[in-house]
C-alpha cells in the first residue's frame, strides 16, 4: 500500500523512498544468496536471472542505459534519501552492490588469471556481505 497523505510533514516522501530501496535491497540480497548457493554447488543460472531482474530494475528505476554505467550495481548509493530514511538498508545495498559488481566482473572475466582474479574479488564480497550485512542485528530470528 503506498501512503498518499499524511499530516506528519515528509511521511509521504519518506515511505515512497523506503519502498524504491526496499525493493532494491530484496533484488541485492536475492543475488548475493543465489552466488552463495552457487558456491555450494547451485545453479549459476539463478544468480544470472538474479543479477538480470536487478539490473532492469536500476535501468529502469534510474531512467538511465546499459552504457551509461561502469559500477552500475552500486549506482545512486550515495542519494542523501537513501542515509536520511533508509539507513538500515545502506549496509547490505553497498556490500551487496559489491557482489554484484564482482560478480559482472567474473561473467566477462577471460580464462586464466583475469578470471581467478575475479572469483577471489567476489568470493571476498560475498564473505563480507554474509558476515556484515546480515549479522545478528539484521536477522529475525535474533530477536526471538
Amino acid at each position: 500500500m503506498n501512503l498518499v497523505d499524511s499530516s506528519e510533514p515528509d511521511a509521504v516522501r519518506r515511505d515512497e523512498v523506503r519502498r524504491h530501496y526496499a525493493e532494491r535491497v530484496v533484488l541485492t540480497t536475492a543475488v548475493c544468496h543465489e552466488a552463495r548457493r552457487e558456491q555450494a554447488g547451485g545453479d549459476y543460472r539463478r544468480v544470472v536471472a538474479a543479477l538480470s531482474m536487478l539490473r532492469y530494475w536500476i535501468y529502469e528505476a534510474y531512467d538511465i542505459s546499459a552504457n551509461e554505467l561502469n559500477e552500475e550495481f552500486t549506482h545512486g548509493l550515495h542519494d542523501v534519501a537513501l542515509a536520511k530514511y533508509c539507513p538500515d538498508f545502506l549496509l547490505e545495498l553497498t556490500l551487496g552492490g559489491k557482489v554484484c559488481n564482482a560478480y559482472a566482473w567474473l561473467m566477462t572475466a577471460d580464462a586464466g588469471v583475469e578470471f581467478e582474479r575475479d572469483l577471489k574479488d567476489l568470493e571476498a564480497a560475498l564473505d563480507r556481505f554474509f558476515a556484515e550485512a546480515t549479522a545478528p542485528q539484521f536477522d529475525a530470528r535474533s530477536s526471538r
